[in-house]
């Protein structure tokens, strides 16, 4: 699947704002009170609230006396499927699976709750191959039923898993388990995402055009992560710390799986504002009209402490944690930008290091009017402009464990200063 890191991008979702991740805000709530305002009424909720995890049941196909799919249904190119699988504290159950000689197909309606891919062979050969809708083959390696693949929210169509002799791809459903964090009413807010840690959140109830929370502030990058689902046509959403709005734009639409998981923006709290503050959302009919009145409308707000950054490349900080296809993501190491470089690629003893997938990133500055594009196995990927004396970056995608290659390269009206960095994770679940 593509990377996570595009599960959204509406409402700039993913814009850099941080002057340094070094400093840290205080993981300490002088007071956590939600306030919500509501449509006919007013009313004042507890903050952060720990979330047992129920057990999963189980979806779809005959189910026996355990509420769990048989051991039948679950026989698969030789193997048993698991009944649930675990992905970033998130449960998922068995839901369908096809198999073939040498092909599985399985076609998914698209659904706004996410889903795993998981596969198996019959015989020694781990290798496949996994095709979905719009995006390039991937090989997948790992054992029998033993890995999994995410798919987002609002995909969907048709999968075909091949390789040698019988295969087998199964598909597994969200279930109603909440991970630990705050939910309510089918929305969560992780209590650890990508090494942040959840300070304060806020989530209204259905028909609450207008949530927020009190924190306390420190100084520092402020992590905010957000949601707006089910408004109207021409709603704004408009988000603000201690009343200074930080960001807001046209739309209300999210899905509610994970707000934190698809990502933020930070906002930089400086030491002139540290103290009591509040975070807000609220939803408006047009940019500057009045709050919107509509039963259907979901918001939710939360703020984070920052993960501690311990290396920089190419003028930018680079996480020591990350979330992507589902799976948690530990810094291994990074190249050295050597300025006026223009191409860059993962040392061949990281590329070809056999038994470990490899999650390969990129990050550039001072390309000036150039291009900076990314290769994954000698294939082209994503593609952006140098934008003056900037920085940017991204994930380019993960090297199997048998070996490949990754790099990034810069072409065009291309400065002298340009930099090109990598950095490269390991799987830590």
């Amino acid at each position: 699947m593509s990377s996570i890191d595009d599960l959204r991008s509406t409402l700039e979702r993913h814009a850099d704002g941080v002057a340094d991740h070094d400093l840290h805000v205080r993981p300490v709530a002088v007071r956590e009170r939600v306030r919500a305002v509501r449509r006919r009424r007013r009313s004042v909720a507890g903050g952060i609230a720990a979330v047992a995890v129920v057990a999963a049941v189980a979806t779809t196909l005959s189910i026996g006396a355990d509420r769990s799919a048989p051991v039948a249904d679950r026989t698969l190119a030789g193997h048993v499927a698991p009944v649930t699988m675990t992905s970033l504290g998130y449960t998922y159950a068995f839901a369908q699976a096809d198999q073939g000689d040498g092909r599985a197909v399985l076609e998914l309606p698209t659904s706004d709750q996410p889903r795993l891919l998981s596969w198996a062979t019959e015989g020694d050969d781990d290798r496949v191959v996994l095709r979905a809708p719009g995006e390039r083959p991937r090989v997948l390696e790992a054992d029998d039923f033993g890995d999994f693949t995410f798919v987002p929210p609002r995909s969907g169509g048709r999968f075909t898993l091949t390789g040698t002799g019988q295969v087998a791809l199964a598909a597994y459903d969200l279930t109603d388990a909440a991970p630990l964090g705050d939910t309510s009413d089918g929305v969560t807010f992780r209590f650890e995402v990508a090494g942040q840690r959840l300070i304060a959140d806020a989530i209204g109830e259905p028909g609450d055009a207008d949530v927020d929370v009190d924190l306390f502030l420190g100084a520092g990058p402020l992590p905010i992560s957000y949601l707006c689902s089910g408004g109207p046509r021409g709603a704004w959403v408009h988000v603000a710390v201690d009343g200074e709005q930080a960001v807001f734009g046209r739309g209300c639409d999210d899905v509610l799986f994970d707000p934190a998981g698809g990502g933020g923006y930070t906002t930089t709290i400086r030491p002139d504002e540290i103290g009591d503050g509040t975070v807000r959302i609220w939803v408006t009919d047009g940019e500057d009209g009045p709050t919107v009145d509509d039963p259907d409308v979901r918001l939710a707000v939360a703020a984070y402490a920052p993960a501690r950054v311990s290396q920089r490349v190419a003028g930018a900080p680079v996480d020591d944690f990350v979330e992507h296809d589902g799976h948690l993501w530990r810094l291994a190491g990074n190249t050295v930008p050597q300025p006026g470089d223009r191409s860059v690629d993962l040392p061949d003893e990281i590329a070809q290091r056999p038994g470990e997938d490899t999650l390969v990133t990129f990050r550039f500055r001072r390309a000036g009017a150039g291009l900076v594009a990314t290769v994954l196995d000698g294939e082209p990927g994503s593609a952006l402009y140098g934008n003056g004396n900037g920085s940017g970056g991204g994930t380019i995608g993960v090297v199997p464990r048998s070996g490949g290659s990754a790099g990034v390269r810069a072409r065009g009206d291309v400065g002298a200063e340009v930099e090109l960095g990598l950095a490269w994770y390991v799987r830590t679940d």
